[in-house]
């Protein structure tokens, strides 16, 4: 996963509701969406804002990163 796109998304995002939110799915085994569906759509809207600062096509996150994926990769 790209460092720029992951350090984007910490600075952007309340890294307290993060852990919050992986301790609950991982006790619940819940997806994001259904634990802070807040959160996954915080991520998926910063995730297209990098594609829009970096001129890639729109929706182009939607094929290479699940907001899960890119939650793990936050901590």
């Amino acid at each position: 996963m790209e460092k720029e796109l992951i350090e984007h998304i910490r600075r952007e995002v309340d890294m307290n509701e993060v852990r919050y939110a992986l301790g609950i799915m991982d006790r619940d085994r819940c997806p994001l969406r259904l634990v802070h569906g807040g959160l996954h759509d915080r991520i998926t809207d910063l995730l297209e804002e990098y594609g829009q600062d970096h001129d890639l096509p729109e929706g182009w996150g939607w094929e290479e990163f699940e907001p899960e994926d890119i939650l793990f990769e936050l901590l």
